[in-house]
């Protein structure tokens, strides 16, 4: 059995974990951490709920707790830090209290955090998915030592299988836009780099949701703001296939929930926001679905401990997400295409992927788990 391997023989008494996280989490909940810890051969309950959790095992069975930090979970996490310092006083088994954008819970869960005091613990830690936010003074101030662990890919049926887009390249995102991505800054981005690249034969990308985030009329006033005179806006779903390199600029929109098959992208815009801030607690789901080279302000320092290649667009003020250079990222794409990197980028960001697998990111935290039950 896998799990007696990693942990030894007297962890066998752990028959399952539990997973504690809002509804908003589920898609990583099963698609990273169930199926992960399904590999490698240990049952796991989710809920959103801590008191079914109690109900149902007591304090007996490791508990992985999740805060996302996000205003539509708000609810369930500020739940969470009512009844975890508790739980995790009376817990017999250990505790890992994972925060998915540590910055923004930070800001919105201050004085929860401030109420949180486990000085004498030694079975509980918190996990950060990167290595900024590890030395925060709010999260040390709890008692309890911070770790950061990998994100992880979501697996794929064809995951070995999926295809490099590199001809034509493909620069873009597609995401749920406003709460923490702008379309106002990718549309900046594509803007400078299909003027003054023109000779790249890039081609642009904008999808997700809302709608009215990429009503065409919008979007076209926002490239002839940013300085793109000349251009075409085209539909994903009147776009002709197989895509050909374009002889003018173009950017192809998709108003679908789902990324069209058909269409991978090369260069990922990862461009995250905290109100008027850089937002520097995000590791983003999106760009772990594919992959691809992410194009990021701050990605939690993640791209570090993953080991991922990405291009850094310069800001000047991490207090202000207008201080970044869209023009001086846009030309660092293009430099990356030009000198040929983009290629070796993709293979080292596609090994990558099919290391961080759901089972690699579970075997992390049964590591954990036996660290703290002190085996």
């Amino acid at each position: 059995m896998v799990f007696s391997l990693l942990l030894g023989e007297s962890v066998l008494s752990m028959k399952f974990i539990s997973i504690l996280g809002a509804p908003t989490l589920l898609h990583y909940s099963s698609g990273i951490l169930k199926q992960g810890f399904d590999v490698l051969g240990v049952p796991t309950f989710l809920s959103s709920s801590a008191d079914e959790i109690y109900e149902r095992f007591g304090t007996n069975s490791p508990l992985l707790v999740q805060i996302h930090g996000a205003p539509h979970s708000a609810e369930y996490d500020r739940e969470i830090f009512r009844a975890l310092p508790d739980r995790v006083r009376r817990n017999s088994a250990p505790t890992i209290i994972l925060m998915h954008r540590p910055d923004e819970i930070q800001q919105r869960f201050h004085e929860e955090l401030e109420g949180w005091r486990f000085e004498s613990l030694s079975a509980a830690r918190i996990a950060l998915l990167g290595s900024w936010h590890l030395q925060d003074q709010a999260l040390l101030a709890t008692g309890l030592a911070c770790m950061d662990i990998a994100h992880g890919f979501f697996d794929s049926p064809t995951l070995e299988e999926a295809p490099r887009q590199i001809d034509p390249i493909i620069v873009g995102a597609h995401t749920i836009w406003g709460e923490m991505r702008s379309v106002r800054h990718a549309v900046r981005v594509l803007a400078s780099l299909l003027m003054n690249h023109a000779d790249l034969s890039v081609i642009g990308y904008l999808g997700g949701a809302p709608s009215s985030e990429l009503q065409l009329t919008l979007l076209d006033e926002m490239f002839v703001e940013a300085g793109l005179p000349s251009f075409e806006l085209v539909q994903a779903s009147r776009l002709s296939l197989p895509i050909n390199r374009p002889s003018h600029p173009l950017v192809v929109v998709c108003h679908e929930d789902v990324m069209p098959r058909q269409i991978n992208l090369t260069f990922n815009l990862q461009l995250y926001h905290l109100g008027a801030k850089v937002r520097t607690g995000e590791n983003s789901g999106s760009l772990h679905r594919g992959f691809s080279i992410p194009v990021v302000l701050e990605m939690n320092s993640a791209e570090v401990s993953e080991k991922l290649s990405v291009i850094k667009v310069p800001y000047s003020n991490l207090e202000d997400i207008e201080s970044a250079d869209w023009s001086a990222g846009a030309a660092k794409i293009a430099e990356c295409i030009e000198s040929g990197d983009y290629l070796k980028a993709l293979e080292a960001n596609q090994t990558r992927r099919l290391e961080l697998s759901p089972a690699f990111v579970a075997g992390g935290y049964l590591r954990e788990f036996k660290l703290l039950s002190g085996i």
